[in-house]
């Protein structure tokens, strides 16, 4: 009987635990709304024409296309986001079946052998 009380114990105090970790998360969540909330007020008043350029610019529409089958199209796209730190991304997926072909890391994504060398590395 003792055993069972103990057990029951860690289940209860796991409950607990999860219960606070789940507030900690939906408070987090609160205060970056308000935060969010708060930058795009500000921005809206001192850039209007530029916010409105922007949101313009989100309602292009993406033209859809018709893949027949794997391997006829292939998409590579470049991430700088890291380049600052001298980290350069880019990678190439099989637009059929979005199946990631290569990626590379590198101090380069902008020489175009790079991207030839990969793709032959990848054919052969």
């Amino acid at each position: 009987m003792g055993g069972d009380c103990c057990i029951l114990t860690f289940v209860q105090l796991d409950s607990l635990q999860q219960g606070l970790k789940s507030f900690i998360y939906y408070i987090f969540f609160l205060v970056l709304t308000f935060i969010r909330a708060s930058i795009f007020n500000i921005v809206k008043e001192l850039d209007p024409v530029g916010l409105q350029r922007r949101t313009n610019d989100m309602q292009r529409h993406r033209e859809e296309y018709i893949v027949p089958r794997p391997d006829y199209i292939w998409s590579l796209d470049g991430h700088d986001k890291l380049s600052d730190w001298g980290i350069e991304i880019y990678a190439a997926i099989d637009a059929y079946s979005q199946f990631i072909i290569w990626i590379y890391i590198g101090i380069s994504n902008c020489i175009e052998q790079l991207v030839l060398v990969q793709y032959n590395q990848t054919v052969s």
